[in-house]
């Protein structure tokens, strides 16, 4: 976990109180507790000295600001005195069986240490810290103040605070510029052994540029991977980490790296178009290195043949023990050796209580945790937090093994998860609400779980931190960035933990209560699509643990995380997703929900220019929604207006523009029959199709109407908004009043920035871009067909990339190159007559029959 400076009091007091509780609960009689708290025992600000100093990084600024012995020298209080006052209070409020020590005993010694970490964390605290954490608090220009007004005798001449003046503006707006190495982890400072597998990594590297580390589940094949990377950082121009456990999550990968690296400016849903943009960023280095993390559920034929760039070494961890060993290098990780298992413990557990017999104890426990990394890791984490001896250890473990040894889980797995067992019962006897969030945790997937999020409603801030100090401090999970990671056998001992107390089900309902919860019904804002986009896997993963098909909550989960798949363009992931449970529910009592998510599907099908496919799965669902006997009238009404609605904005798109108003008011019928049941948007959104319908036959005063009709509905939905404005502007530039047009499109495309709507701000910058074609002020639209061109490729938005090709071939065509606009129209036309878009089919052609001869 990296500690921020603006959270290092905060997290030191969940620590200290986690290590005070440990403390208390070893005396066995009230005589000693007394005197425990009569006294200051330095022990605990060694601890959190380890854990703080361990775990607190900062990027480095200027060196000459670190230089400068004001910020050296500076003293903060990161523990307030209402810091120190809550903290006291609520340790009453935890521990009331306490009383008999008294207040006055209590008090003095609780704030002696919070005075203590104080200086604690001061000591720690770089100078670099104390910069950004003075530059947190302070503006620049009092920075400055305070410097001219310092009276410790510091000498800075004009020049100096002139640099320094420029240095904290640098370092406060600067862009960051992306590092070479993208997702790596800091080093592993508890990595031991393993060096023969090392040296056989760099060597199938050398000469096969691949190799996969196969073996299983805490087997140390990431860690074996995470120190290759450190120890070949010098070689390497670039780096990237990728987790790999499914086709999805790769692409997600990828993603995001190509957002880290600029080289996007949003997620694409087309594959092989976003790797092959990676791939030409990564070509432009003479030497990189991938790394394919977990690949245990995905085909490695799709990996070694869509996955592998043509230049870079490869390593890929798998559990996957069936590589073909004649085909590809393999590298089988076992265990440690029995030396590496005794160095592991002995080297990485400073706080245990030591004795003589320690190498003989250590060589024992070993042997009995059969030289397991994650076992032995649990048990490291376990003696250090407790500051007992591995003997101590040894006979816990002991008494806890006999407990499973009748289960069905492979050896390695009983070895570890004994281990694991011991950890998560202390972790609850001193924070019993870490359970509930260890055991909703073990639903989702295993990496980047965006806990403060999930769980912001259920503590404080000081508990929930608590909560994650505790967990940490026993290797339960990890923290990045505010981000959770843990194992995935982790994740599978506490779902076994929760068949065994039958609590499954409760806490599966728990976490889908949970994610409904933070994931928005509609987005508003580019922080919730930002949410969403980091969220949607983790819904995705819980929704596959489902085995009650009775749970409302479930399929509206489901529904949820179909339309936000839709909503963040995530095309051929929504076709899929929604495929997959229209086979499993489709016999369902919750068919109003599975039926619901088919809106979104037959969308993405348009939108991706199969409009065969979209208008085939329509027809087949108006009739199995008219004929169903479990729906009720009001559910048949919504859904067949949906679809109805979709229907006729294909049939728009394809030029059938008289039959798709006749579909549109059909969609508009069944709506009104849901009378005080129906939504305003749902209206709204039809009028507005319908005056697009009217725009398009150049019946502009009609069209004008049906917008203002559904502006008189939107009631300040900013998403209905941005798309009337949008058409409004249309019709404004058809009616030849450009300026009021490019008012409209601005405000449009406003508001689809403003909500993150990659896809109408796609179609706001076309609006715009042609626009300006229209006032003959081509430097203006250039840059607006670009940025749109750039957003329809990545999103795989077809009818917009047509309409950008057609604006491009207008402008070459004012620019009298011919040619250039022929080929433009040519291939604007190529592309409508793919998806058959008949409006992008009728202006090329009549383009093309008009260039002169």
């Amino acid at each position: 976990m990296t500690i921020p400076v603006k959270k290092l009091g905060e997290i030191s007091l969940a620590i200290f109180e986690s290590i005070f509780a440990s403390k208390i609960c070893n005396f066995q009689d009230t005589k000693a507790i007394i005197s425990y708290f009569n006294e200051f025992d330095e022990s605990i600000l060694s601890l959190i000295h380890e854990k703080i100093n361990d775990e607190y990084e900062l990027e480095k600024v200027d060196d000459y600001i670190l230089k400068n012995p004001l910020f050296t020298e500076r003293k903060y209080q990161f523990i307030t005195e209402d810091d120190k006052v809550n903290f006291i209070d609520s340790f009453y409020k935890k521990n009331s069986d306490l009383k008999y020590i008294g207040s006055k005993r209590i008090n003095k010694c609780l704030e002696t240490y919070i005075d203590k970490i104080n200086e604690l964390l001061n000591n720690i605290l770089s100078p670099e810290g104390k910069i950004l954490l003075y530059q947190m608090r302070n503006s620049a220009s009092s920075i400055l103040s305070e410097i001219k007004d310092n009276t410790q005798g510091i000498k800075q001449t004009q020049q100096e605070i002139k640099e320094l003046k420029e240095t904290l503006r640098s370092n406060q707006s600067r862009e960051v510029i992306p590092l070479p190495f993208y997702n790596i982890h800091r080093q592993n400072k508890l990595f031991s052994g393993r060096n023969d597998i090392l040296n056989n990594v760099f060597l199938q590297l050398a000469e096969n540029k691949l190799v996969f580390l196969t073996g299983p589940g805490g087997i140390g094949k990431s860690q074996i991977a995470r120190e290759t990377v450190f120890q070949a950082k010098s070689k390497y121009e670039l780096i990237l980490w990728f987790s790999a456990n499914s086709e999805y999550e790769l692409v997600e990968e990828f993603n995001n790296a190509a957002l880290y690296y600029k080289l996007i400016p949003e997620k694409s849903t087309d594959f092989d178009s976003i790797f092959s943009i990676l791939s030409a960023f990564i070509n432009r280095c003479d030497s990189s290195l991938v790394i394919y993390d977990g690949a245990d559920d995905i085909p490695i034929d799709f990996l070694t043949t869509n996955c592998f760039f043509t230049n870079s070494d490869i390593i890929v961890t798998t559990q996957n023990s069936n590589i073909d060993r004649d085909e590809f290098p393999v590298i089988p990780v076992t265990t440690f050796t029995l030396d590496e298992s005794k160095s592991f413990l002995l080297n990485n557990s400073s706080s245990r209580h030591q004795m003589e017999t320690d190498h003989q104890i250590v060589e024992n426990l070993s042997t009995t945790l059969e030289n397991y990394p994650l076992a032995l890791e649990y048990a490291r984490a376990y003696v250090n937090k407790m500051h007992i001896s591995f003997e101590d250890y040894l006979t816990i473990y002991n008494t806890n093994k006999q407990k499973i040894l009748n289960s069905s889980i492979t050896s390695y797995k009983k070895t570890a998860y004994t281990a694991w067992k011991i950890s998560f019962e202390k972790v609850l006897q001193y924070t019993p609400t870490a359970k509930d969030v260890l055991n909703t945790i073990s639903f989702l997937d295993s990496h980047d779980i965006p806990i403060y999020d999930i769980f912001k409603n259920q503590y404080s801030s000081y508990d929930f931190n608590q909560i994650v100090a505790s967990i940490t401090s026993y290797s339960l999970f990890t923290m990045n960035d505010n981000l959770a990671n843990t194992h995935g056998i982790t994740q599978e001992f506490l779902r076994l933990e929760m068949q065994e107390n039958h609590t499954y089900q409760t806490y599966f309902e728990k976490t889908l209560h949970l994610l409904s919860e933070v994931i928005p019904q509609k987005i508003t804002n580019a922080l919730e699509r930002d949410l969403v986009n980091q969220i949607t896997k983790h819904a995705i993963k819980v929704i596959s643990y489902n085995c009650d098909t009775t749970n409302e909550e479930y399929f509206d989960l489901v529904a949820n995380t179909a339309s936000k798949l839709y909503v963040l363009g995530n095309y051929t992931e929504v076709i899929s997703f929604v495929q997959k449970y229209l086979d499993l529910y489709k016999n369902s009592n919750q068919n109003f929900r599975i039926y619901e998510m088919l809106i979104f599907s037959a969308q993405a099908y348009h939108y991706t220019g199969n409009d065969t496919v979209a208008l085939q799965l329509l027809t087949e669902y108006i009739s199995i929604v008219n004929s169903s006997d479990v729906l009720i009238d009001l559910q048949k009404w919504y859904l067949l207006s949906s679809y109805k609605n979709i229907v006729g904005i294909i049939q728009k798109d394809q030029g059938q523009l008289e039959l798709c108003i006749e579909t549109f008011s059909e969609s508009l019928n069944y709506l009104n029959k849901l009378d005080m049941y129906s939504v305003n948007d749902q209206k709204a959104n039809i009028l507005n199709n319908i005056g697009n319908a009217y725009r398009n036959l150049h019946d502009l005063n009609k069209a004008l109407n049906y917008y203002q009709q559904a502006l008189s509905l939107v009631n300040h939905d900013k998403h209905q908004l941005l798309r009337i404005y949008g058409n409004i502007g249309l019709t404004y530039k058809l009616l030849g009043d450009f300026e009021l047009a490019l008012d409209y499109f601005q405000s449009a495309l406003d508001y689809a920035i403003e909500l993150g709507d990659k896809r109408n701000e796609c179609i706001g910058l076309e609006h715009l871009g042609n626009c300006y074609i229209c006032l003959h002020d081509f430097s203006k639209s250039l840059p607006y067909l670009e940025k749109s061109l750039q957003i329809a490729n990545d999103m795989d938005f077809a009818i917009a990339k047509v309409n950008v090709y057609f604006d491009y071939g207008s402008i070459a065509a004012h620019n009298q190159d011919y040619s250039e606009a022929k080929q433009y129209w040519q291939l604007s036309l190529k592309k409508s007559i793919e998806i058959n878009y008949q409006k992008g089919i009728s202006l090329a052609n009549y383009s093309l029959s008009h260039l002169p001869k």
